[in-house]
């Protein structure tokens, strides 16, 4: 995969607004999508492992964590 700028957790918050309760990674990219997001946030969403998050909040903490995820296909 090529390098890609990846957006700080504030930037991803920003326009994840508006989401509650635990969601896939699927719906935050559809989300994100679906309101206008910049295309840098929606790639950075993509990243994410396919999993459920608890929150947005658990999400966008996971790209400040390095990317370092456990296998989880539970999405």
């Amino acid at each position: 995969m090529s390098e890609q700028h990846v957006v700080p957790e504030h930037q991803l918050l920003l326009h994840l607004q508006g989401l509650d309760g635990p969601r896939t990674t699927a719906e935050l990219v559809a989300y994100a999508e679906s309101t206008g997001a910049p295309a840098d946030v929606v790639a950075t969403l993509q990243r994410l492992p396919a999993r459920r998050w608890t929150s947005i909040e658990d999400a966008a903490a996971a790209i400040g964590a390095g990317w370092a995820f456990p296998d989880d296909d539970s999405a």
